[in-house]
């Protein structure tokens, strides 16, 4: 605190001394004694926080979490009693005992700000009561633990940087992987028809033997990058681990580093040091030379594959191949979207297999935009390709869209697999009207991020990355800003659903520095509101509750014109669901059961399949406030929804198993019985 604020903080103090705090059992606090001035006014300004909010000691326990405290573990009550009378005072306890009292952001801010200057001229003071004569003797070890801390600290945030540069490198290789294999796929469709064109013809025997030279040439060059967008995906992934370790090992450095400053108590073990190799910079990938690039992605992805065998190894996870360098499951499901939406004759089989919603009458496919984009003839060659082509694949998106939202997405992604391929091959083999190119590469990013959605929604959560970073390939190459942000947001959902937080922030952030300039408020909450998610995994409750308020004000502010039908879905229920699933993921119960009974209330019936996971998680949240009995009532809720209105989703599915692994050694419980006499039947 600088020297002018002093007088007025001590001036409080002097005002403040002398005042007894009445608890809620009528009692008056006790002063500690021989604590000092500053300290007393402190502990007196907690007491009165609760004095205000109408907790005691037990109500406050009740409240706090693990991930209040440093040690993980909520003190006893004495402990905490004690604490409250000055002793052992950090600026930790302060705002968890805020976090309590007030549980509106703003308010919370408001407390804080009152109470940190008094902590920066109480703070010398504690930390003399704290350590009486072994401070002296402690203070050559402390100083060497804080200069040991300071360096492991720059070396694990040096380590985070170089792994994001490698995650932003990998990232920016498979866009241009991606369009790369683009332009081969089209090279070869064209040498292919020249090849078909001279056959037959003796005298141009030589020019055909040249263009299947070519031919086998440009076969090749596929095959190459094909492989190298592999290896640049399993590296964008092995990138973003060690980037989230490190960081991980960052905050754990400063958290250590601020308790050494604070209460200059050595520490018997200091954290392992981090090392993390210097990823090479990559050079621009120039697409004119196919062949040249190709070398210089296959050089930064033998670099970046080194990067983490090393990395893995100074983090202690063995130096042993990934699953995707030994072609285990990562491999096999990141060899390429395309691929596997490639194979087999697509109209037929895909009706035959997929579920009873669309032979029941519901859904003609035949007559729909899909069963038109499907039909045998929907890709001829030379076809000329319009406007009217791009309205047809859009409307069979937005035939997908509503399947998914009344169903789920489980017996509808081969479906939209096969959709994006021939779109893909009205791209790349029809006659594009010049007028139409841009909207057709518009309409075939909104295919794909529909598809990925699919992907992601039924558990397929490798083939969705790979939709998506097509999906924004894409985007770009249109110059669909609109886009990008959609992509942007899916990509950060799907980040959360798969443990990546750090990647879900940056994600939500980047379609934030996008959607600023779209003037779509409601395109910016829905950002903001993933954003905040992200902040919720990483347990950093202040960050997650900014994003949340921004979220609010940003949604007040209501529709635009300019709003795209891909924000349609965020409501008021949506972003009810959405806080709760924050609070959930802070460990908040108690803040995230109204917001999760608030949303599962309402049944709207074109989103069935989101009504049935509010449900689910509904009943995880209730399970988690230790209300057993309804938990299991709502998860056989869901149960019966799933099998009344055909809904299936890898995603539920999977949330639903969680549920039921939690109450399974409640089964005596006559509605944990029944819960799972329904369960396991339809199972």
């Amino acid at each position: 605190m600088d020297s002018v604020g002093q007088p007025q903080v001590r001036q409080d103090c002097e005002r403040r001394r002398g005042r007894t705090v009445v608890a809620r059992n009528g009692r008056q606090w006790q002063p500690l004694p021989g604590a000092t001035e500053e300290v007393t006014v402190l502990a007196q300004l907690l007491q009165s926080w609760l004095a205000a909010a109408g907790l005691g000691i037990r109500d406050l326990r009740e409240r706090l979490t693990p991930d209040h405290f440093a040690t993980a573990r909520v003190p006893s009550p004495s402990t905490l009693a004690t604490r409250l009378k000055g002793r052992d005072l950090d600026w930790r306890f302060v705002e968890a005992v805020a976090d309590v009292c007030f549980p509106e952001y703003a308010d919370q801010q408001r407390r804080l700000d009152e109470a940190r200057p008094l902590w920066d001229l109480a703070a010398a003071d504690i930390a003399r009561a704290s350590l009486p004569a072994a401070r002296q003797s402690a203070d050559e070890t402390v100083l060497r633990q804080v200069m040991d801390l300071q360096d492991q600290l720059a070396r694990a945030r040096t380590a985070r940087d170089e792994s994001e540069q490698a995650r932003r490198q990998c990232e920016v290789l498979v866009i241009l992987l991606l369009q790369m294999i683009n332009q081969l796929r089209v090279k070869y469709v064209e040498l292919n028809r020249r090849a078909d064109a001279l056959d037959g013809r003796p005298s141009l025997e030589h020019e055909r033997a040249q263009v299947q030279v070519a031919l086998g040439s440009t076969e090749a060059e596929l095959r190459r990058a094909q492989v190298a967008r592999t290896r640049a995906e399993a590296g964008q992934e092995a990138a973003l681990e060690v980037a989230d370790r490190a960081q991980r090992r960052a905050d754990a450095l400063q958290e250590e580093l601020d308790r050494l400053q604070e209460t200059g108590v050595p520490v018997d073990d200091v954290p392992d040091e981090l090392s993390v190799g210097r990823e090479a910079a990559a050079d621009k990938l120039f697409l004119d030379d196919i062949a040249g690039a190709l070398d210089r992605a296959e050089s930064l992805n033998d670099e970046s594959e080194a990067l983490t065998r090393r990395a893995r190894e100074e983090l202690g996870h063995g130096g042993g191949t990934s699953a995707a360098e030994d072609g285990g499951p990562a491999a096999a499901s990141s060899s390429g979207a395309w691929d596997q939406l490639s194979n087999g004759d697509h109209w037929g089989s895909v009706q035959q297999q997929n579920g009873p919603f669309l032979l029941s009458g519901a859904f003609d496919p035949q007559r729909s935009a899909l069963g038109r984009l499907l039909g045998s003839g929907a890709v001829a060659e030379g076809r000329t390709v319009g406007f009217a082509e791009v309205e047809e694949v859009k409307r069979a998106g937005r035939d997908l869209r509503r399947l998914d939202a009344l169903h789920g997405a489980d017996d509808l992604f081969e479906l939209g697999g096969q959709a994006l391929r021939s779109t893909y091959l009205l791209l790349n083999e029809g006659r594009l009207e010049v007028a139409a190119e841009r909207s057709l590469r518009s309409a075939v990013a909104e295919l794909g991020i529909t598809v990925g959605w699919l992907a992601h929604d039924s558990g397929r959560l490798a083939d969705a990355r790979s939709l998506y970073s097509e999906a924004l390939a894409a985007a770009r190459m249109a110059d669909d800003p609109a886009l990008e942000v959609v992509v942007f947001c899916y990509r950060a959902h799907l980040a959360c659903d798969s443990g990546l937080p750090r990647e879900a922030v940056e994600a939500a952030q980047a379609g934030q520095a996008i959607a600023q300039n779209l003037g779509s408020p409601r395109t910016w909450s829905v950002l903001t509101m993933w954003e905040a998610h992200g902040w919720a995994l990483r347990l950093d409750r202040s960050r997650c509750a900014q994003a949340l308020d921004q979220a609010r004000r940003l949604f007040a502010e209501g529709p635009r014109v300019v709003d795209s039908e891909w924000v349609s879905f965020f409501d008021e229920v949506e972003l009810t669901s959405s806080e709760s699933r924050c609070w959930a993921a802070l460990y908040r119960w108690e803040r995230a059961i109204g917001p999760a009974r608030q949303a599962a209330r309402v049944r709207p019936q074109n989103r069935v399949r989101d009504h049935v996971l509010r449900t689910v998680e509904l009943a995880y949240v209730l399970y988690r406030t230790g209300d057993v009995s309804e938990a299991a009532l709502m998860a056989e809720a869901a149960v019966d929804d799933l099998v009344h209105n055909s809904v299936r989703s890898g995603r539920i599915r999977s949330k639903l198993a969680h549920v039921a692994e939690l109450l399974g050694p409640f089964r005596t419980m006559p509605t944990v019985q029944s819960f799972f006499k329904r369960y396991e039947a339809e199972a």
